[in-house]
């Protein structure tokens, strides 16, 4: 086995285990995936996503959570997606809201109702539920017929080339891997750095403090593409939204009077991401989209910066003996 295919091998591997790790995970945490259908919460989710909803103790949901839970219906019990503004431990019901809604769900729920928390999202592969046809047909069928004609053409080929074929196998065994720096570099270069001027104006942006003038902020945006952005705010309702380039808006920075700084982001990432990523660290997101597309496409297009090396096999040959025999 030679050393290409051993990091296949390796990276297969990798994938297996993060793969059934998470469907182990899923498993053994019952979570449930849940197409959103309306804009109730935009622009955190949109019509089409796919939440992943995770059950967890209602006593364990804390203001600004998502969670998703039943409400009574003439029909049929339908499963709501919201954010929970307050909790009444007393009467255990959750005051809640869509963070597009203007105003509150006009009756509390209770904790018997919650399906879970939303823990992730995936944009937009709901829709393939509607396309399912051509889900199909693109993912099913069509590679099934070429797996076919890809066997029949095996089946079909000339001996000799099946043995040349498997001479070259042989001599991909004994093959190396290197890897060409300019290449990789200026590729990097290529690559990375329309994803930095894109990420950048949004860091920089997020370099100076804001004071607010009584309660009331004006953001302004300064990159080249519409950005997220998310304000500090005592309230469960985070004070979030998109902002064009060049355009004004004025966010509440409720319970503040200190210099703040506001959190951005192109708008690239989906809005879920975003305030997930600026949970854990406020400039996350925006290096977050400068450093990972960038990288995930260089390592797919490593055909370009990794050159394979056949060594030569040269054979001794034997001395010829221009003595006479005797």
């Amino acid at each position: 086995m030679n050393r290409k295919e051993r990091v296949q091998q390796v990276i297969v591997i990798i994938i297996a285990i993060i793969v059934g790790s998470a469907l182990v995970a899923g498993v053994m945490m019952e979570i449930k995936p849940m197409i959103v259908l309306s804009g109730s919460m935009e622009p955190v989710m949109l019509t089409g996503d796919v939440i992943l909803v995770a059950p967890l103790d209602p006593e364990l949901i804390e203001p600004g959570d998502i969670i998703s839970f039943q409400i009574p219906s003439a029909q049929e019990r339908v499963v709501v997606t919201h954010r929970v503004l307050e909790i009444d431990p007393e009467n255990r019901e959750f005051v809640t809201k869509g963070d597009a809604n203007n105003a509150i769900d006009a009756n509390p729920f209770s904790y018997d109702d919650v399906v879970g928390k939303a823990v992730f999202l995936i944009p937009l592969i709901g829709y393939t539920n509607e396309a399912r046809r051509e889900v199909t047909l693109f993912f099913v069928i069509l590679p099934a017929i070429a797996l076919l004609l890809s066997e029949l053409r095996t089946v079909n080929t000339d001996p000799r080339q099946l043995m040349r074929q498997e001479r070259e196998k042989k001599n991909r065994r004994r093959s190396l891997y290197t890897i060409n720096g300019q290449r990789l570099l200026l590729l990097g270069l290529l690559v990375l750095a329309p994803f930095w001027i894109i990420a950048l104006p949004s860091l920089a942006g997020m370099a100076g403090e804001y004071t607010p003038a009584e309660g009331m902020v004006t953001i302004k945006g300064q990159n080249l593409i519409p950005e997220v952005y998310l304000l500090p705010s005592s309230s469960a309702e985070p004070e979030y939204g998109i902002i064009g380039p060049g355009e004004e808006v004025v966010g509440i920075a409720s319970g503040s009077s200190e210099p703040l700084r506001i959190i951005r982001a192109p708008y690239i990432l989906p809005v879920f991401w975003f305030l997930m990523l600026a949970d854990l660290h406020p400039y996350l997101p925006s290096l977050f989209i400068a450093v990972v597309p960038g990288m995930i496409i260089i390592i797919l297009l490593h055909p370009i910066w990794l050159r394979e090396k056949y060594p030569s096999s040269k054979k001794k040959r034997r001395p010829k003996n221009h003595g006479f025999n005797t």
